[in-house]
């Protein structure tokens, strides 16, 4: 789902108080899609994974932090507008509306990346880290600021956050699968702190035209390499990947995202989730 509005690149010179110099507005608009159709609550989607299982959605939420923008002076900080899904550099695209299938989650649907940056200048790139900093990964999701606030994006086994939530329901019978990831292997309190053997944070870089085009997350890319259809192995107690050690699931589904999974080497190939695509 995307909103026109957020389609534009909108160069308005922001003025701030006292002697601050200018900014200036920019609106990275993002699409949740399954293949070339629009991600959609309670839509089916057919042919999803390595045998073509048809599925249903249930819900499609990230987290993005530190990201810059391209222009004609290099690259440029975005400083991210504050509401309720962007805070203090972090920002949390949400594709599900709360509707059909997708009853976890809110109406409230963000798909763009808003902020200012120092130069009247056009964007023409646009990189992100997926997920959260570590400082504050394991905040507590019950009295944190937004958007680190959604408890269905805390992770509390790992001690941290979801940094991707993605589930869909597969075949007549309804089957949940899951790809959840963040950081694992984490070891700590609130009071000491914590450190995580995996951070599973991966870093991207676009080319892409804001005014003109749209960044694509592609959920069939992420289920393309597992079969779920397939019964589960054993030893393996969920539907896709939750990123417990072991689970014979998430390396295909890190690798779409071009991560190696539990320490092992990111694939060769290029990441598959995200592209560049017009509006």
């Amino acid at each position: 789902m995307h909103r026109a509005a957020h389609l534009s690149l909108v160069a308005v010179v922001v003025v701030a108080a006292g002697c601050d110099p200018p900014t200036f507005a920019v609106s990275v608009p993002f699409r949740g899609v399954v293949g070339d159709a629009d991600f959609a609550c309670g839509q089916a989607i057919a042919g999803l994974g390595s045998t073509g299982a048809a599925a249903t959605p249930r819900d499609f939420r990230f987290y993005v932090h530190g990201v810059t923008v391209t222009t004609a002076s290099g690259e440029q900080p975005l400083t991210l507008d504050d509401d309720d899904f962007q805070h203090d550099g972090i920002a949390l695209l949400d594709f599900e509306d709360g509707s059909a299938a997708c009853e976890t989650g809110s109406p409230l649907v963000h798909d763009a990346i808003t902020g200012t940056i120092p130069v009247d200048e056009a964007v023409t790139g646009v990189a992100f880290t997926v997920g959260v900093p570590e400082a504050q990964n394991h905040l507590d999701a019950a009295t944190a600021e937004a958007p680190l606030n959604v408890p269905s994006m805390w992770w509390s086994w790992a001690g941290g956050y979801k940094f991707m939530k993605l589930d869909v329901l597969v075949g007549d019978d309804q089957r949940e699968a899951f790809f959840h990831h963040g950081a694992t292997t984490c070891e700590g309190t609130p009071e000491a702190g914590f450190s995580c053997a995996f951070g599973n944070s991966g870093r991207y870089a676009l080319d892409v035209d804001p005014a003109a085009q749209a960044i694509a997350v592609d959920l069939g890319a992420l289920y393309a390499g597992i079969d779920l259809d397939a019964e589960l192995a054993e030893g393996d107690f969920i539907r896709g990947c939750m990123a417990f050690s072991g689970d014979p699931q998430c390396p295909a589904m890190f690798g779409a995202l071009g991560l190696g999974f539990e320490g092992a080497a990111a694939p060769t190939t290029a990441q598959s989730v995200f592209r560049v695509v017009d509006p």
